[in-house]
């Protein structure tokens, strides 16, 4: 049950939780000026990354940063700041690059997971919750088209493109979560996945796709 999984993360000693994600595939040709590459929807990136950042904000922050703000109504289980989330570096850690920087992108669960996650009293007040956000290392030209188009004062280039298998050499996508703050440090659990593998498993697909819609396909089946 809800409680039972918040007790057992308190009693764990998680005091935060990444979605650690990183993307290592590349092109075969380097990045053009004024052009968005990204290995999935590369409006939905920008949609996602100009919104504030969000995270879920565990009771064990003891502080706030100076551009925080918190939500009037809802859950309250988060804050956001007062800047885009795709211009905001966290550190974080993954399997194949070990530690790096993530981006702190808006994502529903960084708020849902951090609420499910909520320990109460009795009078309701909150007892326990987990830091959640999410931690994203796009693709390496993914974050030149992020660097050119925050440099422009966040105008997005003229021409978006989505890097198919065939402009691909190779690289992973990895993702899944990092608990942090515990006894044992840290410990990352979730799925890899490599150009290689995503072209055998299914045509016209690149990782990071076929990270995203397997489990939507999985749903639906």
């Amino acid at each position: 049950d809800r409680e039972g999984w918040a007790r057992l993360m308190k009693k764990a000693g998680v005091k935060g939780i990444h979605i650690a994600e990183r993307d290592t595939q590349r092109t075969k040709k380097p990045k053009p000026m004024n052009v968005f590459w990204n290995t999935w929807s590369v409006e939905g990136f920008i949609s996602e990354g100009l919104q504030p950042a969000e995270l879920g904000w565990g009771t064990h922050e003891n502080w706030m940063p100076k551009n925080g703000k918190k939500h009037k109504h809802g859950s309250k289980a988060a804050i956001y700041l007062e800047q885009p989330g795709a211009n905001t570096r966290v550190r974080s850690w993954c399997p194949t690059p070990g530690a790096q920087y993530g981006l702190l992108v808006t994502h529903n669960e960084s708020i849902s997971i951090a609420d499910f996650f909520t320990l109460r009293s009795k009078k309701g007040k909150v007892q326990y919750r987990p830091t959640c956000h999410y931690a994203y290392h796009p693709c390496n030209d993914a974050l030149l088209s992020l660097d050119e188009m925050f440099g422009a004062a966040g105008k997005p280039q003229p021409v978006h493109h989505v890097l198919d298998e065939n402009e691909l050499v190779d690289g992973v996508d990895e993702l899944g979560v990092l608990l942090y703050g515990h006894g044992k440090n840290a410990y990352w659990y979730g799925s890899q996945l490599s150009l290689a593998e995503a072209r055998k498993l299914a045509p016209y697909q690149n990782a990071t796709g076929l990270q995203v819609t397997s489990a939507v396909l999985a749903g639906m089946v």
